[in-house]
């Protein structure tokens, strides 16, 4: 039985993290609508997307571990950067296109966050 609520759990935490990155995309390809860039289309938002957290893996968890709580800070700051050259590469646009884009897609990705752990609080009976 434990194999089988594992199985479930794994399936859960992969189509969570899956449904994540099509959200991301998809504010991405919003994001770069309002940036006047050109040659988007969903397709390339969820490639930019996905290659730009698979980045942030490699950096953000290295620099974690070497140095913990400013190694995490500094690798999240150049895998921003760094996600905001890949959307510059992918898009085929300026660095400051990229740059709005991502911001829009950073901020509306939070906001829909919070609203939904505010609503899960909710729902749950957890107040502070």
């Amino acid at each position: 039985m434990e194999f089988a609520t594992l199985t479930i759990f794994i399936l859960m935490v992969l189509g969570a993290f899956l449904l994540s990155i099509l959200l991301e995309a998809i504010l991405l390809y919003w994001g770069a609508a309002l940036a006047s860039i050109q040659s988007r289309t969903l397709w390339k938002a969820f490639g930019a997307v996905f290659l730009s957290n698979v980045a942030a893996v490699f950096l953000i968890v290295p620099l974690g571990l070497i140095i913990p709580i400013p190694g995490t800070g500094a690798g999240t700051v150049i895998a921003f950067f760094l996600s905001i050259l890949i959307l510059a590469g992918i898009f085929q646009t300026s660095f400051t296109r990229a740059l709005m884009a991502s911001i829009f897609a950073w901020v509306i990705g939070k906001a829909i966050l919070l609203a939904l752990i505010i609503l899960s609080a909710l729902a749950l009976g957890i107040t502070a």
